[in-house]
């Protein structure tokens, strides 16, 4: 692919960055928030808040902005700046746990289907060796790039990642058309309505990446595109997971769907 368009390869690096984490767990929090119609309405507020902070991010950013905490730094000061990267960090060492415990359930799935059930009786196939087998060959030889085009053609099988579960979930609800299923119609207290709130938050978290990406593109109508287009599959993407995973369990769906 030409490096002089990569304006298709940046779409899918916002897409797989911004999605996997949320879209495993989101049907688990539409329950916990009392049913599909208040969660739906949260679900309307976050996109139009995202939207918004996008917004703000390319009318303000320009070139010499490449990245968050330099916009943060020109924009605001040098005291947000630090607070910004505190925040950062912590945020994102967050988030690097949350993406190596999914790493370790689909390795163990895969090895009970490979290996058998007593895969665990091999030390050199546990659990925690895996974790940071996987780590050490597959992610860690990525961190050493400074800027965000180098993962366009990585990000690529996040994206495949993610069609699979946004294809497969709506299959399996209407291939099966379970009949047994027991639903929340309302929240059982108006608190609950919050705890969906941190997963659609981490769903649409981008922020910190949108920078580097809309300096990478030419033109303030690539990055209308960008927001626009990504935000408009997600939100598709997460609506026919999240209600067709949850009509299809109900209130015994798991925190990962898979």
């Amino acid at each position: 692919m030409c490096c002089k368009k990569p304006k298709f390869c940046y779409y899918n690096l916002f897409l797989s960055i911004r999605s996997f984490a949320g879209l495993l767990n989101i049907v688990k929090s539409y329950n916990d928030a009392g049913g599909i119609m208040i969660s739906s309405i949260l679900h309307a507020i976050v996109v139009i808040l995202v939207i918004g902070s996008y917004a703000i991010i390319f009318i303000c950013c320009d070139q010499s902005t490449s990245s968050f905490e330099t916009f943060v730094l020109i924009k605001c000061g040098k005291i947000w700046q630090r607070v910004s990267s505190i925040c950062i960090i912590l945020y994102t060492y967050g988030l690097s746990i949350t993406f190596f415990i999914i790493i370790g359930d689909q390795l163990d799935r895969f090895l009970t289907f490979a290996v058998g059930e007593h895969y665990c009786s091999h030390w050199y196939l546990d659990r925690r060796v895996m974790i940071i087998a996987t780590s050490m060959v597959f992610v860690f030889p990525l961190c050493f790039s400074k800027t965000m085009k180098f993962l366009r053609i990585p990000s690529m099988f996040g994206v495949l990642a993610i069609i699979y579960v946004v294809i497969m979930v709506p299959i399996q609800y209407f291939l099966h058309r379970p009949t047994d299923v027991i639903i929340k119609k309302h929240p059982e207290s108006w608190t609950d309505i919050f705890l969906v709130l941190p997963t659609m938050c981490f769903c649409y978290q981008a922020q910190i990446n949108a920078v580097p990406v809309f300096v990478s593109l030419k033109t303030r109508a690539d990055c209308i595109k960008a927001t626009l287009v990504s935000t408009i599959i997600l939100v598709a993407s997460y609506c026919s997971v999240a209600i067709c995973g949850y009509l299809t369990f109900g209130i015994t769906v798991d925190h990962d769907i898979l």
